[in-house]
């Protein structure tokens, strides 16, 4: 084998991500199909002592014993924004420049990239509970033409967007299907990792349960805490 394997987060003062990055590195390196395990390792772009390009480095150095001439990098990431578009490879570009020619690093498509196998795989998630309506709830974005990716998959799933930092935000979608008659409302949070806004998001649902009692909200979870991230990154990587 001569490639191993990096798997780059957003990063969050929350211990959570950090905790599930973790558990979806070590779920992939004992995938049953694999001759050798894989190398995996992890990395985060914020909220670490470390710049990303150091981060590179020194799992470049912990791969060399092994003969290992390249590093696939995946970013966990489900828009295209600054992060994927120039923070990213700015960072691997000066990896690259310390590590020479030793060592290649090549980044993946972004795991948002891959909306039909995405959409499959929310599909099946949606299939575990009832509601006649369905919201896909996602953190948004503010740059021009951003959230064409969530339009897409919405779209593709035949349920209703909104977004946590732009609008329509969720509260305007719930209110909107409560107006025209919905009575079992599902969320689902388009987020990678559990977290402060998935806290959020639960609460808000909550509040709308106590004012709204003849109306059943249904939340269904975060990526991380189904099959369906590790199956993406596996479908990414390998």
């Amino acid at each position: 084998m001569t490639k191993a394997y990096f798997l780059v987060a957003h990063g969050s003062r929350d211990p959570r991500p950090q905790l599930a990055l973790e558990q979806i590195a070590e779920q992939l390196c004992i995938l049953p199909y694999h001759t050798t395990s894989p190398i995996i390792g992890t990395g985060i772009l914020e909220c670490s002592p470390l710049y990303l390009s150091q981060q590179l480095q020194q799992f470049a150095d912990k791969i060399r014993p092994y003969r290992m001439t390249q590093i696939q990098i995946l970013p966990l990431f489900l828009l295209p924004g600054v992060h994927v578009k120039e923070d990213i490879p700015v960072e691997v570009a000066i990896a690259q420049q310390i590590l020479g020619s030793d060592i290649t690093l090549n980044v993946l498509p972004y795991l948002g990239y891959h909306v039909e196998k995405i959409a499959a795989l929310l599909t099946q998630q949606m299939q575990l509970l009832s509601p006649d309506t369905w919201i896909l709830m996602a953190h948004g974005s503010r740059r021009q033409g951003g959230n064409r990716p969530i339009e897409i998959l919405a779209q593709q799933l035949g349920i209703t967007p909104a977004y946590w930092s732009v609008s329509p935000h969720l509260s305007e979608q719930i209110n909107t299907l409560i107006q025209q008659g919905s009575t079992h409302i599902g969320v689902l949070p388009y987020f990678l990792f559990t977290g402060g806004i998935t806290d959020a998001i639960t609460q808000l649902l909550q509040d709308y349960s106590q004012q709204f009692t003849d109306v059943k909200f249904s939340l269904a979870q975060p990526l991380d805490q189904t099959s369906v991230l590790t199956e993406l990154a596996q479908m990414a990587l390998f």
